[in-house]
């Protein structure tokens, strides 16, 4: 206790309080410094990616995937320095614990060989373009808007609001509702006796013209006809080929349209 007591009243204070002075201060100008790389990346790549032509040549979903994988890029790259020169300022001497530890030894033990993974997965989905920032997608059975694309991981957002992050890695399958357009099924409930004939001059009548009147379908409906629903119930199927994204507000506004006509005529499934 003596002993410990004698190597506290003999340490230099000045000279620690100086160090740890100086540490802190150059710690925190790291910091700005790294807060100020940034910011610049960010900037010079919205920029760069504003004024390339072969960038701007790029449909708008896939520029907004270059720029935010650039943007990640940068950022990995930039924490990745800070964090060094954070260590080295506070004299861990982290290049003798690389060479005494060996490279691939090191990233092993860091888990570099799964970021590694995700790195190569993540480079092979931009080549392919398997998917884009905004394309809505089902991942591993998650369904979702793609907000991210990154190096490391891919953001989803739910249709709750939920955010998925999935590692590229774990991508092996992906389903991609946003590519070419899109065929809307409406089926719409009959009684077991209607004549269907006149069903179905009813709604080509009002379909066809609603149709050629809305910018998002882009031809004339396809009537299929009355069959049995999986209940033994009666429906009249019609299909519709839309503009990618605009499925829902097709579906409900025809479904409503469909349905006030049959109303109308006095056409209506008992419940």
């Amino acid at each position: 206790m003596k002993t410990l007591i004698n190597d506290v009243l003999t340490l230099d204070w000045d000279q620690l309080l100086t160090s740890l002075g100086a540490k802190t201060a150059y710690t925190l100008l790291i910091l700005l410094l790294s807060w100020l790389a940034r910011r610049l990346a960010h900037f010079l790549v919205k920029w760069l990616s504003s004024k390339t032509p072969p960038f701007t040549a790029q449909d708008l979903a896939r520029q907004q995937t270059l720029v935010k994988l650039f943007l990640s890029l940068s950022d990995y790259t930039i924490f990745f320095l800070t964090g060094y020169g954070i260590l080295a300022v506070i004299g861990v001497p982290v290049s003798s614990l690389i060479a005494g530890a060996g490279i691939a030894g090191l990233a092993i033990g860091l888990g570099a060989q799964g970021f590694l993974t995700d790195l190569i997965n993540g480079a092979f989905i931009l080549i392919e373009r398997q998917y884009d920032v905004g394309d809505q997608v089902v991942i591993q059975n998650i369904a979702g808007k793609v907000t991210n694309l990154g190096i490391r991981t891919t953001q989803l957002k739910s249709s709750d609001g939920t955010i998925h992050i999935i590692p590229n890695r774990h991508i092996t399958y992906v389903s991609n509702y946003s590519r070419g357009n899109r065929r809307v099924q409406i089926d719409l409930p009959l009684p077991f006796d209607t004549n269907f004939d006149h069903v179905n001059s009813l709604l080509t009548e009002v379909g066809n013209q609603a149709a050629a009147d809305h910018p998002h379908v882009l031809d004339s409906p396809t009537y299929l006809g009355a069959r049995k629903a999986l209940d033994q119930s009666t429906i009249y199927r019609v299909e519709l080929l839309v503009e990618n994204g605009k499925q829902e507000s097709v579906y409900y506004t025809f479904y409503q349209l469909f349905q006030k006509t049959l109303q109308e005529a006095g056409i209506t499934a008992k419940r």
